[in-house]
């Protein structure tokens, strides 16, 4: 694959110079960026919860609590899709034995 007639060898040097020269600085930058997203989702997260009527602290949230919580969630769900399966599978089931 050539881009502009370069190959992927010539554009990894080119990119890698380029970090090199503008990196301390676009990285500052950059650095700067994902830490205020990341207190903006925070702080929406919790103003959200607030709003909702729960007050939730992102920084006490249990990990494991929370994959729990939806491991139960997809378990009722599967439950739901298997019950609905299994009620249309009896009912078709029983539909043929109607009309033999």
């Amino acid at each position: 694959m050539r881009i502009f007639g370069l190959g992927p060898l010539e554009l990894i040097i080119i990119i890698a110079i380029v970090c090199v020269l503008f990196g301390p600085i676009i990285f500052k930058k950059l650095n700067k960026q994902v830490k205020a997203t990341g207190k903006a989702a925070k702080k929406g997260i919790e103003s959200g919860a607030k709003a909702a009527g729960t007050d939730i602290k992102v920084d006490e949230i249990n990990k494991d609590s929370v994959l729990d919580k939806v491991e139960s969630i997809q378990n009722r769900v599967d439950k739901m899709f298997d019950d609905a399966e299994k009620d249309t599978e009896e009912a078709a089931e029983s539909s043929s034995e109607k009309a033999q």
